[in-house]
């Protein structure tokens, strides 16, 4: 019986994406623990900066944009003068590359829409012992850009989009990143505000957790707004929804996780909170909460705000060895736990935070189970929540199973890793189905001149029992029997097998000679001749002979068992000639310097000879090479004589 372990969501390994964060003034945090443990890191930035780990939670790399530190927080090979600017608000991104474990992009911003513009750098993380390289390094996209960089998955959960904001102008440029790289020619949409001055260069975008919802900081006195637009997750292009008004100098903006509620802050001090409940900007605005304001002061101001994966909401403050926190950022009002400070750095936090995929940060709304039972190999799975359900099981990228009902099962035949997949709207959940192997001892075995043999279990399983009561995984039988063991399997059931070991031996044949016959043991066994190394005759105990060489016979009896004679020498047959490229390679043909002869079996090179057409002896020697220099174009004889003197012969052509 197939046993099944369930692994995590693919989701979840997105969320271990961001599980280390480096920022500010060598500041860092480590959210494998709860609270997230304070780190120290190489990184130095005013602001933007970018983080990617494993989906595992292992640190890869980090980036100030200027800056590549590897997971030593060593600078990456070629990992220095990058394009960004420390004060670009977000300088910088990681992508990974579609479907790739080794290539990373690294996108970056300049400051206030100075030249240097939108440009990207490749890493690929597996030279220097996983340590990391940049291979490509400042490759301008567009320019003049805005300081805004944000990502999130394509609508098929394998690509992803790059999402940039315009100056001068009002064009959000979208670019694609799939299985073959970064797609160049970006999907252009201008739409929402005009940036004209520098100050309008800054401030954030970001998306959604389900990068359907887009948040932009118009920071302009002119506009005082945060604008909200829809986005096409399949076309790349940002569609305007509303304003939120009468904002002055927003900077930052983020997502609660699931986009309830948005939350901005601006270069007043002051931290909101609005309600998206309402499509329409006004009635937005009518919810403000006032989180909190820090003062008319520039100490400690509240700058960028950055959902964790931990659900909670993480605000940088300037010059400051703390964060403050949102504690349940779903949650309206003083309900959302703002706390001031609520978390100590072992650095100094600055205006910026780390830079991430928001999809990365994605839980959907819907779920599923499974269950199996201890008479088949079938499980069960069953949705929870959606609507409309479309169901795949993929086995090594190859879709074995689908179904639209609430409900599917399927039948596991092998062991190995599967994908179930659950798509309802704008939703999909994916698990890894890890198939376990089952309780199976193996086929019924004849063991060959062989004083014991180990019988193994598999390690998922527990309380083992052999038929004499041990309960080990390895059990070593020696003699002829019937052996069992019964345990159980990871989900529960008690399983058993049985298997029946045959202890026998067989001599080696001899083989003897009676004119110009070899004979060996005669019974009931299957044979095997070979004649210089090579299988030579048929399927009986005796075999004719015409040649002398080297004989040897194999034996197999009815239980499988087999063995071979040692080596039989037969000479005296008289000199036999044959065809030399059955037995030998003979290379370079045509020859220009030197020939070299290498036998294909056991045959042991006497001499070599060439001779013309005449038959002329031309050149001699004892070894396995021949020299040609000097000899005309032409054709020629050559004569190879093993130990045994049987002679071999065939044409070669030499260049002259």
């Amino acid at each position: 019986m197939l046993l099944l372990c369930l692994g995590g969501l693919l989701q979840a390994q997105d969320y271990k994406r961001t599980q280390n964060w480096y920022f500010g003034d060598s500041a860092g945090l480590s959210f494998a623990t709860d609270p997230p443990t304070p780190l120290s890191g190489a990184l130095k930035t005013w602001e933007g900066c970018s983080v990617i780990s494993d989906t595992s939670g292992n640190l890869l790399f980090y980036t100030n944009g200027i800056k590549v530190w590897n997971k030593n927080h060593q600078v990456m090979e070629n990992g220095d003068s990058l394009n960004a600017h420390q004060s670009s608000t977000q300088a910088t991104l990681i992508v990974p590359w579609p479907e790739n474990d080794s290539l990373f992009y690294v996108f970056t911003t300049d400051a206030v829409g100075q030249f240097n513009g939108l440009q990207y750098s490749l890493v690929n993380i597996k030279e220097n012992s996983g340590l990391g390289k940049v291979i490509k390094k400042n490759i301008l996209l567009q320019t003049p850009v805005s300081e805004k960089l944000a990502g999130t998955k394509h609508l098929n959960g394998k690509d992803y989009w790059l999402v940039a904001r315009g100056y001068t102008n009002n064009n959000f440029y979208s670019y694609l990143i799939n299985k073959n790289g970064l797609v160049l020619c970006p999907v252009v949409t201008p739409i929402g505000a005009i940036a004209k001055n520098i100050s309008d260069a800054q401030g954030e975008i970001k998306f959604s957790s389900d990068g359907t919802k887009l948040a932009e900081a118009i920071y302009n006195l002119a506009y005082n707004r945060v604008d909200l637009f829809s986005f096409n997750r399949e076309k790349g292009v940002p569609y305007y929804a509303t304003s939120i008004p009468n904002i002055t100098l927003p900077y930052s903006v983020e997502f609660s996780p699931g986009s309830k509620y948005l939350y901005v802050g601006n270069r007043l001090n002051y931290l909101y909170q609005y309600d998206l409940t309402s499509s329409n900007g006004n009635d937005i605005r009518s919810t403000q909460y006032e989180i909190y304001f820090s003062g008319n002061t520039t100490n400690n101001y509240h700058s960028v705000i950055q959902k964790g994966p931990n659900n909670r909401l993480y605000i940088a403050l300037w010059d400051s060895n703390y964060l403050s926190i949102i504690n349940a950022p779903e949650k309206g009002g003083d309900s959302c736990n703002f706390i001031f400070k609520g978390l100590h750095l072992n650095k100094k936090s600055q205006a910026g935070l780390p830079n991430f995929i928001s999809s990365y940060f994605y839980q959907p709304n819907i779920d599923f189970a499974y269950t199996t039972n201890c008479q088949n190999d079938s499980i069960y799975f069953a949705a929870k929540g959606g609507t409309v359900h479309s169901w795949q099981i993929i086995d090594n990228q190859s879709i074995i199973h689908t179904s639209n009902q609430p409900t599917t099962s399927y039948n596991f035949t092998d062991t190995g890793g599967y994908i179930v997949k659950l798509i309802s709207g704008n939703d999909t959940i994916s698990k890894t189905i890890n198939i376990e192997p089952k309780l199976k001892l193996g086929k019924d075995t004849a063991v060959c001149n062989q004083d014991a043999f180990k019988l193994t279990v598999s390690p998922n399983h527990r309380c083992l029992s052999w038929q004499d009561g041990s309960d080990s995984l390895e059990y070593s039988v020696a003699q002829t029997g019937k052996y069992y063991v019964k345990a159980y399997n990871i989900r529960g059931c008690l399983v058993s097998d049985t298997i029946t070991v045959i202890f026998a031996s067989l001599s080696a044949p001899v083989i003897t000679k009676q004119h110009d016959t070899l004979f060996t043991d005669n019974g009931s066994y299957t044979y095997k001749w070979r004649y210089n190394g090579n299988i030579t005759g048929g399927n009986s105990h005796f075999i004719k002979i015409s040649q002398n060489g080297i004989y040897r016979v194999e034996i197999t009896d009815s239980n499988g068992c087999a063995n071979t004679s040692i080596d039989f020498s037969v000479t005296g047959l008289g000199v036999r000639i044959l065809n030399a490229d059955n037995y030998f390679s003979i290379y370079p043909i045509p020859a220009d310097d030197k020939l070299y002869v290498q036998p294909n079996g056991n045959i042991i090179i006497k001499n070599l000879l060439l001779r013309d057409i005449t038959g002329r002896t031309l050149e001699y020697s004892p070894s396995t090479e021949l020299s040609v220099q000097g000899l005309s174009k032409g054709v020629y004889l050559l004569e190879i004589t093993d130990q045994l003197n049987t002679i071999y012969v065939t044409k070669i052509i030499i260049n002259g």
